[in-house]
């Protein structure tokens, strides 16, 4: 069995209430990110990143969902110092 931490099921929350409401796809969209970029990036393939997006699959606290998480974060400060 996979133990997680407290600091990664907060982040496994945050990423998958993000994928649930569309905020992901949004932040991935503003960015001009193709699905097959983000895939890349995360070791994974694009249709996996669409099936997070839409809510098809649930994500999991792997490798590949780790990095996303980590793009996400990094798109969100993005994101945030634009509209400061």
């Amino acid at each position: 069995m996979h133990t997680i931490n407290r600091t990664e099921l907060s982040a496994l929350a945050v990423g998958r209430e993000f994928c649930h409401t569309g905020r992901a796809r949004e932040l991935r969209l503003r960015r001009h990110l193709t699905l097959g970029e983000i895939a890349a990036a995360c070791g994974t393939s694009p249709d996996r990143i669409m099936a997070w997006e839409t809510g098809r699959v649930r994500p999991y606290s792997g490798g590949a969902f780790r990095t996303y998480l980590e793009i996400l974060a990094e798109l969100t400060t993005l994101d945030e110092a634009d509209t400061a």
